[in-house]
């Protein structure tokens, strides 16, 4: 019996792009995971549209690190945290790019 479950992977790449999405548009209130984050802010007009600038880690427990993780997730699948107004909307446009 098939019971049409989605992947864990997905599952887990779907809840880390909504924490971000959540935490940038200050659902959650957590100042400290907030300075984590770093944007890439480009001083040309370039076509790379990476959100995020995430370092490069020699150490392979920091490459996972959830923050780390979360970032590479939206910068892959070039999420726009800025598309939406509600949660609600971004689970809708995150379902379509994921699919």
């Amino acid at each position: 019996m098939f019971l049409n479950l989605e992947l864990l992977e997905t599952r887990r790449i779907r809840s880390d792009i909504c924490f971000i999405y959540k935490l940038f548009n200050g659902i959650f209130h957590c100042p400290n995971l907030l300075i984590k984050l770093n944007f890439n802010i480009s001083s040309r007009n370039t076509r790379q549209s990476n959100t995020f600038y995430v370092p490069f880690q020699s150490i392979n427990y920091r490459i996972h690190d959830s923050i780390n993780r979360c970032m590479i997730l939206v910068n892959k699948y070039n999420v726009n945290l800025f598309l939406c107004a509600n949660i609600n909307n971004f689970v809708i446009y995150l379902n379509h790019l994921l699919s």
